[in-house]
């Protein structure tokens, strides 16, 4: 047999790809050793031998049969991939360790707003809009409103949904049914929108095409739900300007409550700045706020604060202006110019 075809067969065996060279010669007891790393990892996280097999990029069938100690090709190979995977598992667990947890939802003036006109649209029902730059917390917003709020239905617009009849496919696909015919998916989407009434949240609503929104201004029109739109500053001026204006005025003149924002609330950035621990650096805090004047705002700071966590535990040391300056310098755009 050539060397090719002894390669593929090792290929189809271990479910690996190609032979590589680093992967380490084994013992009988190292392989004891690890089988025992992976039994262990399965109690404490409560995972199936399926689920560690595609997380190892083993083969179900070759993982299964190395934990149980009846793999008939070459025990020492797959120990290896293992051993390789184990090995990158505890490295990716420790980097995990060192990077802050974002402080959550933290109530501030604006995302209180948010979900102030989320629950007027839900009460009412009506339809509720909100827009802003991104970073400015209205996903955070309504992300909280769902989770505290019973009979929320948030979808995502993109590029791909932009027309009506794929976010009608979207709405479908967050409503559990699966899709049809344009005409009878309509049918289908207001059938069980009637049942439940709930309100329906779009993030990124910039994506949609005029078709779109009138696809949902349709469904609240017809059902009397709930609808909240949430996008950027180009929406707000794509349907109220110009030829677009009377394009979207069935829209626009179904609005109920409306937020227009141009950039983060500095009260927003104040109180996030205290969430994090940092409001007694007075240096560290002033470099926070000028970062969230910029494009981004408070994404892009909470995103700055986790990275300067992380250069500062490498350091050895308490997470300050320095570092901070160095995520921003690493993250911008712009050469972290402030």
């Amino acid at each position: 047999m050539d060397n090719t075809q002894e390669t593929a067969q090792h290929n189809d065996a271990d479910g690996a790809v190609g032979t590589d060279d680093r992967v380490p010669m084994h013992d009988a007891a190292h392989t004891r050793s690890l089988q025992a790393q992976c039994r262990a990892i399965m109690e404490s996280e409560k995972l199936s031998q399926e689920k560690l097999a595609a997380e190892s990029g083993i083969a179900r069938g070759t993982f299964t049969a190395w934990m149980g100690g009846t793999y008939s090709g070459r025990m020492e190979r797959v120990s290896g991939r293992v051993e390789m995977w184990l090995n990158a598992r505890e490295a990716h667990k420790a980097a995990v360790m060192k990077v802050p947890r974002a402080p959550g939802f933290v109530p501030t003036p604006s995302t209180l707003e948010f979900m102030d006109s989320l629950r007027f649209a839900h009460t009412l029902p009506d339809i509720a809009l909100i827009v802003g730059p991104p970073g400015i917390g209205k996903t955070m917003a309504a992300m909280h409103y769902r989770d505290i709020t019973p009979n929320v239905l948030m979808i995502t617009a993109s590029p791909a949904t932009s027309k009506g009849n794929t976010i009608l496919r979207e709405l479908a696909g967050a409503l559990g049914i699966v899709h049809g015919m344009p005409a009878a998916l309509y049918e289908r989407v207001l059938k069980e929108l009637e049942r439940n009434r709930p309100l329906i949240i779009v993030d990124e609503v910039q994506h949609l095409e005029m078709q779109a929104l009138e696809q949902l201004r349709s469904i609240h029109d017809r059902l009397q739900v709930g609808l909240a739109l949430l996008g950027n500053e180009t929406v707000h001026s794509r349907i109220t300007s110009g030829i677009n204006e009377s394009a979207h005025a069935q829209l626009i003149s179904r609005v109920g409550f409306r937020i227009r924002k141009a950039s983060a609330n500095p009260r927003d950035v104040d109180i996030l700045i205290d969430a994090w621990g940092i409001e007694r650096d007075a240096e560290a805090a002033e470099t926070l706020r000028l970062i969230a004047k910029r494009a981004g705002a408070l994404r892009v700071m909470t995103k700055v604060l986790q990275l300067a966590s992380v250069i500062a535990s490498g350091e050895k040391e308490t997470r300050g202006k320095a570092h901070i300056i160095a995520a921003y310098q690493q993250l911008s755009s712009n050469g972290g110019r402030l």
